[in-house]
């Protein structure tokens, strides 16, 4: 398993990975409702709607597949092609689907608009992440070891975080709104405010328990409404652990 989705319903669950394929479970039964197929290559990454009836999946094969949960085909709703590396990260919003690739860039599609934007970071991505609250801002994180705020209206990086290491990995950040997180190849995770001056390699924190690689972590989903839980972080890392 390469990436899973919850859907904000809490009905649909999806995942994906080396299988090629993109698999839609029933949270509440525990049943596959579908399983879509049409990537050539390992699929890396996916994002699902709030209410599950679409899915966005990216692959190594350099495509972004839009999928619909609702019909009997199995075939990809739309295929993106635009990218010129594996896809490593993709996030489906009301009117618009991001994906980062390794080619360096964040390709940006408007659906109401019909029109693609790409945004030249000149690293390889393998992290996006909406900031919530913002105008359209962007989380990314790239294997420069970097994690870098992408001001969308503008069209410019509008801040650079530094501390944590990643150069081999597909590590992958999140943010409240407030802070920023991100894992590490060093066994750490990373803690950093938004809007704050600080000196290259500074961090808030530097959270320890893991002795692998932390891969990914997560806010919780209520952080930006909710204060009690702004400080609640979930993180997973190559030694099998979930703290």
């Amino acid at each position: 398993i390469q990436g899973v989705a919850i859907s904000s319903t809490s009905q649909h669950v999806v995942c994906c990975g080396t299988s090629r394929a993109v698999t839609l479970w029933d949270i509440n039964t525990s049943q596959t409702l579908r399983s879509f197929t049409g990537h050539t290559q390992k699929v890396d990454c996916i994002s699902i709607s709030a209410e599950g009836s679409i899915v966005v999946s990216g692959s190594f094969d350099k495509t972004v597949a839009v999928w619909d949960t609702r019909s009997s085909d199995r075939t990809p709703l739309q295929v993106l092609q635009d990218a010129q590396d594996g896809i490593t990260s993709v996030h489906l919003g009301d009117s618009d689907i991001v994906a980062g690739s390794l080619d360096g860039s964040i390709r940006t599609y408007d659906l109401r608009m019909g029109r693609m934007t790409a945004d030249a970071l000149g690293q390889p991505v393998v992290s996006v992440r909406p900031v919530p609250g913002s105008q359209g801002d962007l989380l990314v994180g790239c294997m420069d070891s970097t994690v870098q705020i992408l001001d969308h209206v503008e069209a410019k990086v509008s801040d650079t975080l530094t501390g944590h290491t990643c150069t081999q990995y597909r590590i992958q950040c999140d943010t409240n709104g407030l802070q920023v997180a991100s894992g590490s190849e060093d066994g750490y995770v990373y803690v950093w405010d938004i809007a704050k001056t600080r000196k290259p390699g500074d961090y808030r924190n530097r959270l320890q328990g893991h002795s692998g690689v932390v891969n990914t972590v997560a806010f919780h989903p209520g952080a930006a409404d909710d204060t009690n839980k702004q400080h609640s972080l979930l993180s997973a890392a190559s030694d099998g652990t979930v703290i």
